[in-house]
């Protein structure tokens, strides 16, 4: 018995034993004994394994209850405006805003009613008149896909964080992306506003949310752009403006609340990274210098008898005359004109001024610099100085009148210590005799 407890591995804080140090290292990776290191850190008594799962299942009922409840979505068509919760939506049927809307669209579906037209009782009754029952009934399968798709989307993040390998970690991915939403053209990317027209959602980001389009008069293709930021937004849960530099997101809403809450509607535009990023949907070959100059006589007729554009081989531009310089960075174009890498585009931008070597000019700059340090000017010249900064003084011409009297006085002081000295012996103040050593 006593060789039995002595080869067991015990666990302290969850206060079991294991025969093999392989069960107890399997024991210390599971949520169960991190679950009780909390739990000692907190000076609470450890739980059973039974009492854990209880616990495990209780809290995953709690999830997916919630996944049920966040999954609402509703949608007023006379309004067109979209919900996310019951009782949002709810205080908008009951609003006056939109009994008022109603009321509006029943008098004027009333007024087109003709006699003439045999369905016009049923093309009025089916109008949408944001009836309750009607919008709830409407709406039931939408609520349960999206609840559906909220708890998958849920399972595949609690997956992600307890994946082991890399593999496991790309094929959760893909089915997320697989599962996620999309948003379309019309739908807005900060919130669940959806816009009648493409047009009509621009306006709408850029009134309510001030979105900004950088160089919007080079962008190429506006709604590949668009597209492409939703995706970032949807799949890859990222910031527009963090764009993955900040905290991580998990899902659509957690999106769109951090960019409301901290102003980050809009894109980030800054790093060159960041404009590589969206560098395809934009086309910025007008700015681009070409080989004739504005200003010249012969451009003109150059650009009425340009040939098609054709692409050079490395052969055919180095017979053409083109010059390429692979350690300068630089392609040199047969006019003489020098293209730059964009690497090196801080040094380009750098605009210096033209020194003048004019020898008057260098001789008072060496005399500027010569007054301004003390070490090159001469004892009249410090002299001068010194005089000069005296009576910039509020009391300068009374202080120099005032300074004659105690030179004077230093100089007879200095006068008679030189002559007792020579009587005594004693010029040297740090003589002493060569004695006691």
């Amino acid at each position: 018995m006593a060789s039995d407890s002595a080869n067991l591995y015990t666990c302290l804080a969850c206060q079991v034993a294991f025969h093999s140090a392989e069960l107890q290292r399997t024991h210390y990776r599971s949520d169960w004994h991190r679950y009780n290191l909390k739990r000692k850190m907190a000076e609470l008594p450890p739980v059973t394994a039974d009492n854990f799962a209880q616990r495990v299942l209780a809290q995953q009922a709690k999830q997916t209850e919630e996944a049920t409840k966040g999954g609402f979505s509703a949608r007023c068509n006379l309004c067109q405006k979209a919900y996310s919760s019951q009782n949002a939506y709810n205080s908008h049927l009951s609003s006056k805003k939109h009994k008022d809307a109603q009321a509006k669209a029943t008098a004027k579906s009333s007024d087109s009613v003709s006699e003439e037209v045999a369905g016009a009782d049923q093309k009025v009754h089916d109008f949408p008149l944001g009836d309750n029952d009607q919008a709830m009934a409407t709406d039931e399968p939408n609520n349960t896909a999206r609840a559906q798709a909220v708890a998958q989307e849920r399972e595949i993040n609690r997956a992600l964080d307890n994946a082991q390998t890399e593999e496991e970690v790309y094929e959760l991915l893909e089915k997320k992306m697989q599962m996620a939403r999309r948003l379309s053209l019309e739908e807005c990317l900060f919130c669940d506003t959806h816009s009648a027209t493409f047009e009509d959602n621009m306006a709408h980001m850029a009134q309510a949310h001030s979105l900004f389009i950088p160089d919007v008069e080079y962008v190429a293709d506006l709604r590949g752009l668009i597209t492409y930021l939703g995706e970032k937004i949807t799949v890859a849960n990222v910031c527009l403006y963090c764009n993955g530099r900040g905290r991580t997101m998990r899902s659509l809403d957690a999106v769109r609340n951090h960019m409301l809450d901290k102003g980050h509607c809009m894109i980030a535009y800054d790093n060159e990274d960041d404009i590589l990023e969206l560098s395809d949907y934009y086309d910025f070959s007008t700015t681009y210098p070409g080989d004739k100059m504005e200003g010249e006589p012969h451009a003109t007729a150059a650009m009425n008898t340009e040939e098609p554009e054709t692409r050079l081989t490395l052969a055919e531009a180095r017979a053409e005359g083109i010059v390429f310089d692979a350690d300068a960075a630089e392609l040199v174009l047969p006019s003489g004109q020098r293209l730059g890498h964009r690497d090196l585009k801080r040094y380009y931008k750098q605009r210096f001024r033209v020194e003048d070597t004019r020898e008057s000019v260098v001789i008072n700059r060496l005399l500027t610099q010569y007054a301004e340090d003390g070490a090159f000017a001469s004892a009249a010249h410090k002299q001068a100085n010194d005089r000069a900064l005296i009576m910039n003084q509020p009391r300068g011409r009374w202080a120099l009148r005032q300074q004659h009297p105690s030179i004077m006085v230093k100089r007879r002081q200095l006068e008679y210590d030189a002559k007792v000295g020579a009587k005594a012996n004693k010029l040297q103040k740090y003589f002493r005799h060569q004695i006691l050593f």
